[in-house]
């Protein structure tokens, strides 16, 4: 007969368990893998939608503008405008200095009405009726001087504006120019500045401009209207960090009414853009130059909370190069982990509770003393 010590076996009933526990915390470790990699999953989609989103619905405003470009009345403003000017490139200088000098003045009221009054004219505000969100339009003619528009613009010269000089270009190729989201204090709104060439037929040359001032408070909806769940958001940066779009931005209202005073194709800002910054955006920056690109991170918000953040980089910019806009989507950690963390609260407290019975047996045992065991091949020798 022998006798085994039962503290021992104790030892043994923990070592047995250590497979379990490994088990346990093998699984809370993989289910948080698991739910980083479909949050990641999900967001990623999120942004990617929302970035084809924008670039398919700017696109389709810079068609609108051109299609209104090669409108007849449109046209035929400009090659009218262009006819009546003085053959020496001085001569127009002088012409145009002097329109300038009295457009805001009362001698030059006859030359605003000249301009508002033309068939263009009438034909943009019959146009911006239909299309409430074509805030402004001002057509100039090769010159840059201002040959229609739906309402007075500030200036009558256009052509001393970057916009202007970019899209006209060389008066051979052109090209169309979009000027980043700005809001402007006289419509309470924010706008998007679209400049297209016009160009004529035969001989193909480009013989004026149009702008346009989109109000994009709309547009901006089509990706940052849905939120996710109780904390999670969407919205547009620019690449210093100010959102131009999202649920956390409280734009002005648009005013009601048909304005009709002076306004600035680029005049403004946008509001308060020192309350409209990500503070985990540097994370982001950061993230974008590493070699890959990776669009997803774990970043921390102000007071300390985690937050969960996909992004992508809307890829206007190679066309549009102020369009440097990135798409992030972004939720709160204990939200996107709220199952998961359940999950591993009660496999912890599992295991927490079999060592507390392992440890209550071996205090048990340790004070009860030991048992004799037979041993059975003994027994049959006896």
């Amino acid at each position: 007969m022998r006798r085994i010590d039962l503290r021992t076996a104790v030892i043994v009933l923990i070592l047995a368990n250590l497979p379990t526990w490994t088990i346990i915390f093998f699984t809370v470790d993989r289910a948080k893998t698991a739910i980083d990699e479909e949050v990641a999953a999900n967001f990623r989609a999120i942004s990617g939608n929302n970035a084809a989103t924008m670039n398919y619905a700017i696109n389709n405003l810079v068609r609108e503008v051109q299609t209104l470009a090669a409108t007849s009345p449109v046209r035929d403003a400009i090659v009218a405008a262009n006819a009546s000017y003085p053959r020496s490139p001085e001569a127009v200088r002088r012409r145009i200095a002097a329109i300038e000098r009295t457009w805001l003045e009362p001698q030059g009221e006859a030359t605003v009405q000249r301009v508002l009054s033309n068939p263009a004219s009438r034909f943009l505000r019959r146009f911006v009726n239909i299309n409430p969100d074509f805030r402004r339009i001002t057509v100039t003619d090769g010159y840059g001087g201002t040959v229609a528009a739906n309402v007075k613009p500030i200036d009558f010269e256009q052509g001393d504006e970057p916009w202007w000089r970019q899209s006209f270009k060389d008066g051979v190729t052109g090209q169309v120019v979009i000027e980043d989201v700005r809001f402007d204090p006289l419509t309470r709104i924010n706008v998007l500045h679209i400049v297209v060439p016009v160009v004529n037929d035969a001989p193909e040359e480009v013989i004026g401009v149009i702008g346009v001032a989109v109000d994009i408070s709309d547009l901006f909806l089509l990706v940052t209207g849905t939120r996710i769940g109780a904390t999670g958001n969407m919205s547009l940066a620019r690449e210093d960090g100010t959102i131009i779009g999202g649920e956390v931005v409280d734009f002005p209202p648009a005013r009601t009414g048909d304005s009709t005073e002076a306004e600035s194709e680029t005049s403004g800002h946008l509001v308060d853009p020192q309350l409209m910054e990500i503070p985990y955006f540097d994370d982001i920056l950061s993230a974008l130059r590493q070699p890959g690109q990776p669009d997803f991170i774990e970043a921390t918000a102000l007071g300390g909370a985690r937050k969960m953040v996909g992004f992508r980089q809307l890829g206007l910019s190679s066309q549009y190069p102020q369009l440097r806009w990135i798409s992030i989507v972004e939720q709160d950690h204990t939200e996107t982990h709220i199952a998961v963390d359940t999950m591993n609260r009660h496999l912890l407290l599992a295991a927490l509770g079999i060592l507390v019975v392992t440890i209550g047996l071996a205090i048990y045992l340790s004070i009860h003393g030991k048992m004799e065991v037979t041993d059975i091949a003994e027994a049959k020798e006896r």
